[in-house]
């Protein structure tokens, strides 16, 4: 998959668009697009766009967003669940996130883990799978943070997804990681 993150620079130069990431894959000889909340201009009219591309030219198409999981802002967790829409809207295989910063088990935090099993059902209930990267910075960058995660929520739904780079810039141990 190509990312679309590596033609931000002709994005926010208006060279080209997130219609030119499926054309661009395809050309390249490239499986699929790993679309990101950035990347939209006019999201409303590019959405439906991008799905009929994503079918018609045969590519797997992922999503990925930096709305985190564990989120203390109601809006940011409303957010994430447009995202998971969005990512449903465009026909993607999975929905790639981060973990954020872990919340307590006290009452205090009872909201945020509402907040993040709601997601989690919803995406069970429209069959994207979730991928819980490791950040490229704490909190949830060590791979043992994203363990604890997928272990604290259990859902069928949920994997993750390794950032090779992300653990070898941190000084991890990839192979750990991955292992």
């Amino acid at each position: 998959l190509i990312c679309g993150d590596q033609f931000s620079k002709q994005l926010k130069g208006g060279t080209i668009t997130v219609l030119d990431f499926a054309p661009l894959a395809k050309r390249g000889g490239v499986q699929g697009v790993e679309y990101r909340t950035r990347s939209w201009k006019d999201q409303a009219k590019e959405l439906p766009l991008v799905r009929d591309q994503v079918r018609d030219m045969g590519i797997i198409a992922t999503y990925g967003t930096f709305t985190t999981l564990f989120n203390r802002d109601a809006a940011e967790q409303q957010q994430l669940m447009q995202d998971l829409e969005d990512a449903s809207a465009i026909g993607a295989q999975l929905i790639r996130t981060l973990r954020g910063e872990r919340p307590g088990q006290g009452p205090e935090d009872a909201h945020i883990w509402k907040a993040t099993r709601a997601f989690l059902k919803r995406a069970e209930d429209i069959g994207m799978p979730v991928a819980l990267e490791n950040f490229g910075r704490a909190p949830g960058n060590s791979w043992q943070e994203v363990k604890q995660a997928i272990e604290d929520l259990s859902p069928s739904v949920m994997g993750t997804l390794v950032d090779i780079g992300n653990y070898v810039r941190q000084g991890f141990d990839v192979m750990e990681a991955i292992r």
